[in-house]
């Protein structure tokens, strides 16, 4: 959780934002952000390679999930910098499902003010893989994050099936909402 409420916490843009719009995004985008978070550091430390952990995570996630999940860490970019900006990108997002039924329903107030802070992410890593890459594995990196996110969300969709998962996400949202002072 830490890393994606400091995502959230340090993020100038997103202080910017009003509360009702941070408030929103907290309670849409973490879900994402925690699993994608999560598959980048097991994809580093190849945790799911190693069949305890897998057990134990199938135990608690299921079957479905944790084989999406393995998809979504097999599709993680190995640059950081590209990582960190893509899930700054899915921070900011405006895509959401509606299965979980414990976030809010409500819109964004200034979704414009949210989608031009997104465009300038994917701008920015864009020009920064494009920079460092050249233009085709620019293509492929950013198709692999289009996958890894779609990946990601058939993972949340999954596991959103067991109670310890959204228990999970429910703490994780309420610590957040304390953190960064987003109580109603």
């Amino acid at each position: 959780m830490t890393g994606s409420q400091l995502l959230f916490e340090k993020n100038a843009d997103f202080i910017a934002l009003s509360s009702h719009d941070r408030s929103h995004l907290i309670y849409g985008r973490l879900k994402y952000l925690g699993g994608i978070g999560a598959c980048f550091i097991l994809s580093h430390v190849k945790l799911f390679d190693n069949p305890a952990f897998y057990s134990a995570s199938e135990a608690v996630y299921g079957s479905p999930a944790m084989e999406a999940g393995k998809a979504t860490c097999n599709l993680i970019d190995s640059d950081v910098v590209f990582v960190k900006l893509g899930l700054s990108i899915l921070a900011f997002s405006t895509f959401d499902y509606t299965f979980y039924t414990n976030t809010e329903t409500s819109n964004l107030e200034n979704i414009t003010a949210v989608l031009r802070i997104q465009d300038m992410y994917i701008e920015l890593a864009w020009r920064y893989l494009v920079y460092k890459y050249g233009h085709s594995r620019a293509v492929i990196s950013f198709s692999n994050l289009i996958r890894c996110i779609f990946s990601g969300n058939k993972s949340t969709v999954e596991a959103i099936e067991r109670k310890q998962y959204t228990d999970m996400v429910d703490a994780m949202i309420k610590q957040a909402k304390q953190t960064l002072s987003l109580n109603d």
